[in-house]
């Protein structure tokens, strides 16, 4: 039988250990799930999601992105730190569209046009394109 401080010590250390294995998984499963997110893009036919045949024309996180546009087509901008698309815009050939996150803007040929989630220099965004065929 274990002496009274020799099992209370015993039991405190089980308690920390266990403890901090809990906290820890839940700051790996955190950082695992941020890293999954960053390295796709859901792409689905449907209103919420990138078609398969859009390409990546810019990325970046924090500073700004740009793109002239060689067809008309559909521009989506992407969160790839948060997994959700911005918003999407119909373009045309020869146009611009920029996207500052510093100054939480975008813009299609110098003309401000809305988002539908405020940008954040802390995100990592990406710009695709789907031509129309």
């Amino acid at each position: 039988m274990l002496a009274g401080w020799k099992r209370s010590f015993l039991c405190g250390g089980v308690s920390m250990v266990i403890a901090t294995t809990s906290i820890g998984c839940g700051l790996f499963g955190s950082d695992r799930d941020k890293d999954r997110g960053s390295s796709r893009v859901e792409r689905r036919d449907s209103a919420d999601r990138v078609p398969d045949s859009a390409k990546l024309v810019a990325e970046g996180r924090g500073n700004d992105l740009s793109h002239k546009f060689s067809d008309d087509g559909r521009a989506y901008l992407y969160d790839a730190t948060n997994d959700r698309i911005v918003n999407s815009w119909d373009v045309e050939k020869g146009q611009r569209l920029t996207v500052s996150p510093d100054n939480k803007a975008v813009s299609l040929d110098g003309r401000a046009i809305s988002t539908s989630t405020v940008l954040t220099t802390k995100s990592n965004y990406r710009l695709l394109f789907d031509a129309r065929d």
